[in-house]
């Protein structure tokens, strides 16, 4: 089936997810962790801290724009569950999923003046894979237990 397939009055409004070359949101990182996992447990080191910079090091040394650490959170989200669009205007997100877990994840740059504004995204973080997300202000996110 293809787009042209679908009543007329559907044909605007729907969109399709492209899973492959989907263009970045400008700021946003995706970081790949290293995730350990042995007969005694797991371990991800998720960052560093160091001279009021936040960063990784794997393969390579990721450094992460200059923020300041306000507050940090734990949340859980119910299955089924969808936690709409919001953005913050000054604040930088930093999410971790763990492995085992999963979460859907959308993302839409509504910054004016950015080189990807109006641009989307949307992966799943978790899922066996360690990733750390960071999300700039001014871009909305949302999230979904699917």
């Amino acid at each position: 089936m293809k787009k042209s397939d679908l009543i007329d009055n559907y044909t605007a409004i729907l969109t399709t997810q492209q899973y492959k070359n989907v263009p970045a949101i400008d700021g946003v990182v995706l970081v790949q962790l290293t995730y350990q996992k042995d007969d005694t447990g797991e371990f991800v080191e998720l960052g560093r801290f160091r001279q009021g910079i936040f960063e990784y090091r794997n393969t390579q040394q990721v450094t992460f724009p200059p923020f300041h650490i306000a507050q940090t959170n734990m949340s859980v989200l119910l299955p089924g569950a969808v936690k709409a669009f919001h953005l913050h205007f000054d604040q930088t997100d930093v999410w971790y999923v763990p492995p085992h877990q999963r979460l859907l994840v959308g993302l839409l740059d509504t910054r004016k003046n950015s080189p990807s504004a109006d641009k989307t995204m949307r992966f799943v973080l978790g899922a066996n894979s360690a990733q750390l997300l960071v999300i700039p202000p001014g871009v909305a996110h949302g999230a979904a237990n699917p």
